[in-house]
């Protein structure tokens, strides 16, 4: 084989492992859910804020708790942990800056309202007109710098939802074993009525979404219901689903490729389905699924289900994340092209000598 020859398949050989060494990284390997998660001393146990456009200041970042007290943001690929100190204290739900705006955890209100306090355990929080609300399992408490009010006292509410439909403004409670209790701003400061025709008895509520049209979707021990309006009968949604505990919920809105599409944390996993909304009804446009898992059922039940940009992001003891992914051992991929390319330099002739330029006798 001659030199020429020789520098020919060297390159051919530099040409195929180059690629190689690109293509890896890039091939894509799907959409599945994968962990994601900052190296927290305990389990994750709120998370807030994320969004899907990196233009909205206000969506980002997402920013995790945990059980350990501590709260990390993640923004650019990246978890940080944040320096703020909430005693130790479980983080249980955070609305906003952690450093500004109220931060509720197991023992208590860190950054309250001025003028307010809160030393108990705070299940979930709600900024209102008439104030901050906080709901745990002695009812629902609405902060005032002239003394805290205790509304519907021993109910054990689990979590707080705001809702605007056809310009009235709706406050909802999901609460353990009394089902929904709703009310509106002006008459936010009374005790909040039942709002449970067409729910089960004593009805388990853990998760709230509202549509795009102003409905409300509320994710119970027994599976999926809505309405529109408080004193509607509830209806089934996903009626394939109907014995699921369905603990969290987020509504992605509808773009131009698709219409409004639910995601739905249960107690193992992370299911999706599209929405189908008319000015009277809601209904999915085919059962829901569930998304590829591949280490199977996780650990403990979704507690929370944000969005970031090209999937979400769920917190079920640790933070797992869904979207396009690399494709599986792509990293081989990438090591057989370096190959590739050290055995076409150890290919490639060295440099010849011009014999007509060697020893040549000076005259």
């Amino acid at each position: 084989m001659t030199a020429q020859q020789n520098k020919s398949i060297a390159l051919a050989v530099a040409l195929l492992g180059l690629i190689l060494t690109i293509a890896g990284p890039l091939l894509p390997g799907g959409e599945r859910l994968e962990r994601n998660s900052p190296a927290y001393t305990g389990h994750v146990t709120d998370l807030a804020g994320g969004g899907t456009d990196p233009k909205d200041a206000q969506s980002q970042p997402l920013l995790a708790g945990t059980s350990a007290g501590e709260v990390w943001r993640y923004q650019d690929g990246l978890w940080q942990h944040l320096p703020l100190d909430f005693g130790g204290h479980p983080i249980t739900t955070i609305i906003g800056d952690p450093a500004k705006h109220p931060v509720g955890t197991g023992a208590g209100l860190y950054n309250p309202p001025p003028g307010t306090q809160f030393s108990e355990r705070v299940g979930d929080l709600m900024q209102t007109p008439l104030g901050l609300v906080i709901g745990n399992d002695r009812g629902i408490h609405l902060l005032a710098p002239e003394g805290n009010q205790l509304l519907n006292a021993g109910m054990n509410v689990y979590r707080f939802i705001r809702q605007n439909n056809q310009g009235q403004t709706y406050l909802h409670a999901g609460t353990v074993g009394a089902g929904v209790h709703s009310t509106t701003v002006e008459a936010m400061g009374n005790d909040w009525p039942a709002n449970n025709q067409g729910l089960p008895r004593d009805a388990y509520v853990y998760s709230f979404a509202v549509t795009e049209g102003g409905k409300l979707i509320a994710g119970t021990k027994s599976g999926l219901f809505w309405q529109s309006r408080p004193g509607d009968t509830w209806q089934p949604l996903d009626a394939e689903h109907g014995k699921t505990r369905v603990l969290a919920l987020y509504l992605a809105p509808a773009t131009q490729d698709r219409p409004q599409h639910l995601w739905i944390g249960t107690d193992g996993h992370l299911l999706h389905v599209d929405l189908i909304e008319t000015a009277d009804a809601l209904k999915v446009a085919s059962t829901a699924t569930a998304v590829h898992q591949s280490e199977g059922a996780l650990p403990y039940g979704i507690s929370w289900i944000r969005p970031v940009p090209n999937g979400v992001m769920i917190s079920a003891g640790a933070v797992y994340q869904w979207g396009p992914v690399r494709l599986p051992g792509w990293y081989w991929i990438s090591i057989s092209g370096i190959v590739l390319l050290l055995i076409a330099g150890w290919m490639l002739p060295g440099r010849e000598e011009n014999p007509d330029s060697s020893t040549a006798t000076p005259e």
